[in-house]
């Protein structure tokens, strides 16, 4: 790493690490030019400095727990605060090691661990990065276990971590392990698992054949819900789920009510490796037209709950409920009480990280929720049929609690107006499979990753500081890394062909690639987006 000459590069790591873990975690540092500002450590993974210079904040300064840097002249910075008295300074040559375990982190010069062994910091949670505040031209190199001679600087050294990997300079701390792979947990969906990512999510494209019943196949699994949209015509993105039963259309980028047996086509069956489509009256404009030398093409994304829903009374209203435990994944309905802090019983066994949420028979917009929306994410919701930013007020998810067991709703004719039937889909991240996060944008083609442990197969993302649309990202339409072609799931556009890079897809999650769409990346723009995996990190190739 190289300083340009400003004051605080900010750069990090694209390995994302549980702060929490009771192993531990370990990795160096070996100063090149160094000054008494340059510093070292952890910062949480959406720091809105990274990848940019800053004259007067190094990435310590963002006000998060998971915030601190080890500084050239022996102080430390932690959370935003001002530089406090640490251990000892450090200079071109000297290898600072970083250790971060159980909430804590450790720094080590050259093998001696700091403050008399005092960590830095207690009790930080969550993921987290290794992280650089380069000041001015100075420069240094990170050891993760690959080179302990840091590229021919040092004398080569034998240290592994606790399962035998790694090569590093200094003894590395009992029971730590080293940022590669193979140190990650096998995943519960993934190689080696009873079911793989492609079992409960699966993207399918075809062209219309115009005939007026057809098995769509290839999905993999019977889906429980089943989201398409036309991508060369402007159509209704036209939602199905086993819950509601299959010929019953919602509209992803409307309010309006669900239509049965919609017009301009439906699905009427949840099939074994798909569904089938049926063209309705007006020759199957939305799932397989083709008349008169035009042919639509589509693509469906599909995933799987668990099949036949059942009543749950864990909550105030009894809801009917399909999940997919292992999947983070639950559809179900409802009947509004207008009661403000009613609880809905959501099946996930978990607490869900995104619910979105519509009425059924009347005309009113999808609320969604997403545990990055705020600081208190159940004052705060988005719509999916809008481009309207983050809307505040109890009136949504009246600032309740979200359980293992429910999730709360408040008065607002969105989610509980009384005798009003509803639906719901509600997630929680899996490891490896599945990730609801956010984001700082920059307004660089450099422009922040983010981690989300897998290589994924579908993204969608949204501004939540100012109107912005939602962009939907897929492995099919884009085949490569690079994705170029978004649908948007508030409009009834064609698919998006600029051939402008947007977004790549890599092993272990995503970075922002395009500079002046304030859709995906303007600079100190707040993004959240929904993710499913292709191949978990442990197994995954980029492309």
């Amino acid at each position: 790493m190289v300083g340009v000459g400003n004051n605080y590069d900010n750069m990090a790591s694209t390995f994302e690490i549980d702060a929490e873990d009771t192993d531990g975690w370990y990795w160096e540092y070996r100063s090149i030019g160094n000054d008494t500002a340059t510093g070292v450590g952890i910062a949480v993974s959406n720091n809105q400095y990274f990848n940019q210079s800053d004259s007067a904040n190094p990435f310590a300064h963002e006000n998060e727990a998971g915030n601190v840097h080890y500084q050239g002249d022996g102080n430390k910075r932690v959370s935003g605060g001002s530089a406090t008295s640490y251990g000892d300074s450090w200079t071109a040559g000297d290898i600072i090691g970083v250790a971060v375990k159980a909430g804590a982190v450790y720094f080590y010069k050259n093998g001696t661990i700091q403050n008399s062994g005092t960590a830095a910091q207690t009790g930080i949670t969550g993921r987290i990065v290794p992280a650089f505040a380069i000041n001015g031209t100075n420069s240094g190199t990170a050891n993760y276990g690959q080179d302990s001679t840091f590229a021919g600087t040092e004398t080569a050294a034998s240290n592994s971590d606790a399962n035998g990997l790694g090569e590093f300079s200094q003894t590395v701390p009992s029971g730590y392990k080293a940022l590669c792979s193979a140190n990650l947990p096998d995943p519960t969906i993934g190689p080696g698992q009873s079911s793989q990512s492609d079992d409960n999510f699966n993207t399918v494209l075809w062209s219309g054949d115009g005939s007026s019943s057809r098995g769509i196949t290839g999905v993999g699994f019977q889906p429980d819900w089943v989201w398409i949209k036309t991508r060369n015509q402007t159509n209704e993105h036209s939602l199905f789920d086993s819950v509601r039963g299959a010929a019953k259309d919602l509209e992803a980028n409307d309010t309006d009510a669900e239509q049965a047996n919609n017009v301009n086509g439906y699905i009427n069956s949840f099939d074994s490796d798909g569904f089938t489509v049926v063209d309705g009256s007006s020759g199957g404009a939305l799932v397989n037209y083709s008349s008169g030398g035009t042919t639509n093409t589509y693509v469906s994304w599909n995933w799987k709950a668990g099949g036949s829903a059942s009543s749950n009374s864990n909550g105030s209203i009894t809801s009917n409920v399909s999940a997919n435990t292992d999947a983070g994944f639950s559809i179900g309905t409802y009947t509004g009480n207008a009661t403000a802090g009613a609880t809905i019983g959501h099946g996930l066994g978990a607490i869900p990280e995104v619910v979105i949420a519509k009425r059924r028979d009347n005309a009113r917009d999808w609320s969604v929720y997403h545990h990055n929306l705020t600081s208190t994410p159940t004052n705060a919701y988005t719509l999916l049929n809008s481009t309207a930013g983050t809307g505040l007020g109890a009136t949504a998810w009246n600032n309740g609690t979200f359980t293992t067991d429910v999730f709360t709703i408040g008065s607002h004719e969105l989610v509980n107006h009384s005798g009003a039937s509803y639906v719901f889909y509600a997630f929680k991240g899996i490891e490896g499979f599945s990730k609801f996060g956010s984001y700082i944008g920059n307004n660089s083609t450099n422009g922040p990753f983010s981690f989300t442990g897998f290589r994924p197969a579908w993204l969608m993302l949204k501004r939540t500081d100012s109107a912005a649309s939602w962009l939907i990202y897929d492995n099919k339409r884009d085949t490569f890394n690079q994705m170029q072609y978004p649908l948007f799931a508030d409009l009834a556009n064609v698919e998006y062909t600029s051939n402008l890079l947007h977004v790549d897809f890599l092993s272990n999650g995503f970075k922002i690639r395009n500079a002046t769409y304030g859709e995906t990346n303007a600079s100190g723009g707040t993004y959240i987006y929904l993710a499913f995996a292709e191949a978990p990190f442990k197994f995954a190739n980029a492309r």
